[in-house]
């Protein structure tokens, strides 16, 4: 901690606002000082319970995690910042949070939900009459735009992004902004206009952020190389170096321009010499752990050996690049589930305390009301939370209802009290509610999951319990039954106890054989619907191991009475 802030300290207590503006100061220059300032005014903020202010200093601290790289950090701590900002009305941080978790969704890979993040935070932004960042918003979805391949709308968006800053002291924005303009006129072979705009965004980056010069100079060069200008080329690599040893770079920066050289000496017919390039740009991308430049450092260096006949070079050069390309396939899909496994812990830890909220509020007015209403109420609010957690599709909205219905009819023809069957048909309906504690991503991924997503996915069984602990009434007791142990199985290799036969809850052992039937009969995302037929002999072929057999005989009771085709088909 700097001296003076010891001194505020002890003397006079700094504000949150003099702490945020210092760490604002130095975070350029001293980012663990920043963190710790930014931890003490969080701290501060809510001692005095200053809301915004609170919600600001988390959202810097997402910022700066953000800016480490440190991905899951980062979103976790926006995602907060993002809900208290709304909770106490902040909404310029809020449009903060929401921008930053869209930046965090587009560097995953994420870019429609990287879309829907941006605009969110440009209509919240525009509907409270800000001005200021809008050409940031705009920027950002612009870049989405051109991801997603969009490129008409991405220019169209960026030249709105210019527009709303026309007036504004940003230029070094405006720098950015040009060469994402023209990464995409690039795209569209337009070379003299993508050259023109990178031109006027090194002038206003000479003189509003010069750390930045190195890297456009090396787009400058590309630009060059693209129009055959090859002396201009030279003269921007030259100053690119340059600048890059001025300005202390860091390590990508220097790859953009080792890369650009690469290419320059491609242009000038110097194979030997663009070999030596590139393999350079590799060795220090490799170093840094800069695997997208890793994968296009590989793809033209193999070019280059393919046209001179070095057919062997190329060939290993493209079994290395192929190894890059799973390794950042494997990492993006690991980032997208963290992602995705982030946002639903914070949206089960909402739900969790707006339970605990709604049974411990307002308990006079509770009191007078009679049991049977108020546990119809509270079965009400699950089952709400019940539906969002089959928000997957169409297909899964319905599962719940239909699972709940097949299991009552099973357990009347067990000679089941009807009173109970009633509960059981509530309850059933709850039975996959611990989807809620689920990423989406998993839920709607059409091929095999990894061991690891797996794991997840059986998750959603304690978690669903989780959620319905704490109530009193039979029918809620019955769902954390049915919710815990429908996938336990007679034989015992179920999960996530491990349970068998007449260890595994009742209800669960018939919701088991409803939610299986109902499930082959659907259409998934990894899969075609069943023929009924089909999944009634799968049904039956699993008795004596996934269900038991007293039950796989009442469950073929219910469907064939309700449909003679099947009895038919089934020989029954």
């Amino acid at each position: 901690m700097s001296e003076q802030l010891q001194n505020d300290t002890v003397d006079d207590p700094p504000s949150v606002r003099l702490l945020l503006d210092r760490a604002a100061a130095i975070e350029a220059t001293d980012v663990a000082e920043t963190r710790s300032i930014l931890r003490q005014a969080r701290v501060l903020a809510r001692a005095s319970n200053d809301q915004p202010a609170e919600a600001e200093a988390i959202y810097r601290l997402a910022l700066r995690a953000f800016k480490d790289a440190n991905t899951d950090e980062a979103f976790a701590v926006a995602l907060e910042a993002k809900e208290l900002a709304r909770r106490c009305g902040a909404t310029l941080i809020e449009v903060w949070a929401i921008d930053l978790i869209g930046s965090v969704h587009f560097n995953v890979g994420s870019y429609p939900v990287a879309l829907a993040d941006s605009l969110q935070a440009l209509d919240l932004y525009r509907q409270a009459g800000l001005r200021g960042d809008e050409g940031r918003l705009l920027a950002a979805i612009a870049a989405v735009h051109h991801k997603l391949g969009d490129l008409n709308r991405s220019v169209v968006t960026y030249e709105a992004a210019l527009a709303a800053n026309k007036g504004l002291d940003l230029s070094a924005q405006d720098a950015l902004t040009l060469l994402s303009m023209a990464k995409v006129r690039f795209q569209r072979r337009e070379y003299l206009i993508a050259a023109g705009l990178i031109e006027n965004a090194l002038t206003l980056a000479t003189e509003h952020s010069p750390e930045t010069v190195a890297g456009i100079e090396a787009q400058l060069v590309d630009a060059y190389v693209m129009l055959s200008d090859l002396q201009r080329a030279e003269q921007h690599l030259r100053l690119a170096y340059e600048a890059a040893v001025r300005h202390d770079c860091p390590p990508s920066t220097v790859v953009e321009i080792q890369l650009a050289e690469s290419r320059w000496r491609v242009a000038r017919r110097e194979p030997v010499q663009a070999i030596d390039s590139y393999e350079q740009a590799l060795t220090s991308a490799s170093d840094s752990g800069l695997l997208e430049i890793v994968r296009t450092c590989l793809t033209e260096l193999a070019g280059v050996h393919k046209s001179q006949g070095q057919l062997e070079q190329a060939l290993v050069i493209h079994e290395r690049l192929s190894a890059v390309n799973t390794q950042l396939i494997q990492r993006s899909v690991d980032q997208r589930v963290r992602t995705s496994q982030i946002a639903h812990d914070v949206e089960s830890a909402r739900y969790q305390a707006e339970i605990l909220r709604l049974r411990t509020s307002e308990l006079d007015t509770l009191a007078r009301v009679r049991t049977g209403d108020w546990e119809m109420y509270q079965f009400e609010v699950f089952q709400r939370i019940a539906s969002l957690a089959e928000s997957s599709g169409p297909e899964g909205a319905a599962n719940g209802s239909h699972v709940g219905d097949l299991a009552a009819a099973i357990a009347l023809e067990l000679g089941e009290p009807g009173e109970w069957c009633q509960q059981l048909r509530l309850a059933g309906q709850l039975h996959d509610i611990g989807n809620v504690c689920v990423p989406q991503v998993l839920l709607q991924k059409p091929g095999p999951l990894t061991d690891t997503e797996f794991e997840l996915i059986k998750a959603h069984t304690t978690g669903g319990a989780n959620l319905l602990k704490g109530s009193s009434s039979p029918t809620v007791l019955l769902a954390i039954d049915v919710a815990l142990s429908h996938h336990e199985r007679w034989d015992g290799e179920g999960y996530p106890n491990g349970l068998s036969k007449v260890h595994i809850p009742f209800a669960a052992r018939i919701v088991s054989i409803a939610d299986v039937f109902d499930a082959l009969i659907s259409v998934r995302v990894y899969k075609p619907a069943w023929a009924p037929v089909d999944a009634a002999r799968y049904i039956i072929d699993a008795a004596g191991s996934q269900f038991e057999p007293r039950l796989v005989d009442a469950f073929v009771s219910v469907i064939t009475r309700s449909d003679p085709a099947l009895a038919r088909q089934l020989g029954r």
